[in-house]
C-alpha cells in the first residue's frame, strides 16, 4: 500500500485504526440534501481519512448506500433502520471498501463492486455478500444503475438515479466548480485524476473512454465525495466534456479524438 502511486504516507508516518476504536472516538453526522429530501450525506466527525462521505438514497424500490465510510455504530444503524434499512450497497472504487462487510451483514444486503478491482479486496466474504459486475453497467434496483467509467481505478464507477450522478472521486469537482455565481467560460468545473492526493491527472485517452460511457445518460447534478460538493446545472453534462477537453488542452493534446466530441453527441 505504501508504494501504491495513488496513496501517500504523511510526514508523521503511516497510521492505522480499527472499527472498535472509531466507535469510541468518533460519530457520524447525517445531513439531508437541500434539493432532494431523499438524499442524505453521512460522514464522520472528527474527520476520518480525507473526510469522505457516504450517500444514503431513499428510492421507491428500496434504499441504497452509495460508497461506504469506515464508521458503523449503533446510532448509524438506528438512523438507517428507522428509514427502512438498506436494500443494497454500491461502492465506486477500492478507497471506499473499508468496513463494507460489516455494513452488509448488519443490513442483510448485497454489496455491488466492479470485478476489475477485486485484487484490492483482502478479506474473505464468508457470507457471500459481494456481487461483482463485469460489464459497463449494473442495475442494482429499478432506476438505480452503476456505470463503470474507469480512470481513477479500472473499475471506478458512478451511480445514476433520478437525473443525478453520484461520482465518488471518479469525477472530481474543482473549487471554481463550487462557485457557480463567479464562474466564467474559462473556469474548470470538474477534474479527472489517476491519483487525487498526489495530483496525477488522467490523460485524454482515459477521459475519452469515460465520456463515451457517460454521454448517453441524462443528468442535471453531480455529487462528489465530500459533503456540499455538488454541481447542479441543466447543462452539467456539457460541463464535464468541457472540463475534459480543457484538461487535455493543457496537456497539449489538442489533436486527440476527445477534442472532436460535442456535448450534443
Amino acid at each position: 500500500m505504501c508504494n501504491e502511486p495513488r496513496q501517500f504516507v504523511p510526514p508523521s508516518g503511516q497510521s492505522w485504526t480499527t472499527l472498535e476504536e472509531l466507535q469510541t472516538t468518533h460519530k457520524n453526522e447525517f445531513k439531508q440534501d437541500e434539493n432532494d429530501k431523499r438524499i442524505w450525506s453521512i460522514f464522520s466527525t472528527p474527520q476520518v481519512a480525507i473526510g469522505q462521505r457516504a450517500v444514503f438514497i431513499q428510492t421507491e424500490f428500496g434504499n441504497v448506500l452509495w460508497d461506504c465510510i469506515s464508521l458503523l455504530d449503533q446510532e448509524t444503524i438506528d438512523f438507517l433502520k428507522s428509514r427502512g434499512g438498506l436494500a443494497a450497497i454500491a461502492i465506486s472504487h477500492p478507497h471506499f471498501y473499508s468496513t463494507h462487510l460489516e455494513w452488509a451483514r448488519e443490513f442483510d444486503c448485497p454489496v455491488y463492486l466492479a470485478y476489475d478491482d477485486q485484487e484490492w479486496l483482502n478479506r474473505k466474504d464468508t457470507e457471500h455478500r459481494r456481487i461483482f459486475f463485469r460489464g459497463e453497467t449494473q442495475e442494482i434496483l429499478p432506476g438505480v444503475t452503476m456505470i463503470k467509467l474507469g480512470g481513477h481505478f479500472p473499475g471506478s464507477s458512478v451511480l445514476h438515479w433520478n437525473n443525478n450522478i453520484f461520482a465518488g472521486d471518479t469525477i472530481g469537482i474543482s473549487l471554481s466548480g463550487l462557485s457557480r455565481s463567479h464562474h466564467t467560460k474559462d473556469h474548470q468545473t470538474f477534474f479527472f485524476h489517476y491519483a487525487f492526493p498526489n495530483f496525477i491527472p488522467l490523460g485524454p485517452t482515459a477521459m475519452h473512454l469515460m465520456w463515451k460511457r457517460l454521454r448517453s445518460w441524462d443528468f442535471t447534478a453531480v455529487y462528489s465525495l465530500f459533503f456540499r460538493t455538488t454541481v447542479r446545472e441543466p447543462n452539467v453534462k456539457d460541463l464535464i466534456l468541457e472540463s475534459m477537453q480543457r484538461q487535455a488542452k493543457h496537456q497539449e493534446n489538442t489533436g486527440h479524438p476527445l477534442m472532436e466530441e460535442h456535448p450534443s453527441a
